[in-house]
């Protein structure tokens, strides 16, 4: 039709951001199918944001694939800080995702979200540890449709005054048989349960 637009494939890997802070949202996404990014790491960050208004704009690291096709991978976030936002870590249609040693305080919806919208996502090695959560005003973590091959540890995390109404701190939509679990030595809080019972702590004899 005479009009001429451009795309542009990245090619992107071991990318290491530390002892920054942001004060608006961090971004890192793609709606090209031939873009691969792999390895981002925050380390000793800070993301003030300073809202938790129900607005996209608000949500502190956004790490968001729009196809399912594993070409993002690798996100870690260490030792990091969230200081009122929608929320905090948020990805989509990622494999390989982890969240240590961080403190996230007062997100207006989940702390943590490992989302997918294009069916069933394998997300390879999630890990959840040793992290914070003081006033999370909904699901600490929050999954949808988790794929088979996906292996999840969360251990070592503690809580205050978060969870949803209901006092629900985890929840999946969907949980593929032949999922691994680890998950141990987490204490979320008074009065709150996790949706699924997988995501219930291991008691160790």
């Amino acid at each position: 039709g005479g009009t001429h637009t451009y795309f542009l494939a990245q090619k992107m890997s071991n990318i290491t951001i530390e002892g920054i802070t942001f004060t608006a949202k961090t971004d890192i996404n793609t709606s090209i199918p031939e873009t691969t990014i792999n390895g981002f790491t925050f380390k000793n960050c800070t993301f003030n944001i300073g809202s938790t208004d129900d607005n996209s704009d608000y949500i502190a690291l956004r790490y968001y694939n729009e196809n399912n096709n594993g070409n993002l991978t690798d996100l870690t976030v260490e030792n990091c800080k969230f200081n009122s936002c929608r929320q905090g870590v948020y990805t989509s249609h990622i494999k390989n995702v982890t969240v240590k040693g961080c403190t996230f305080d007062t997100t207006g919806h989940n702390a943590i979200a490992i989302q997918d919208f294009k069916g069933t996502c394998d997300h390879g090695n999630v890990v959840i540890t040793g992290n914070v959560f003081n006033n999370i005003g909904d699901r600490i973590i929050r999954f949808n449709n988790v794929g088979a091959d996906t292996q999840i540890t969360i251990k070592n995390n503690n809580a205050t005054n978060s969870g949803d109404t209901a006092g629900e701190v985890i929840k999946a939509t969907s949980l593929a048989a032949g999922i691994k679990y680890d998950i141990s030595d987490n204490d979320w809080g008074n009065n709150t349960k996790v949706a699924n019972p997988e995501f219930a702590d291991k008691v160790t004899p």
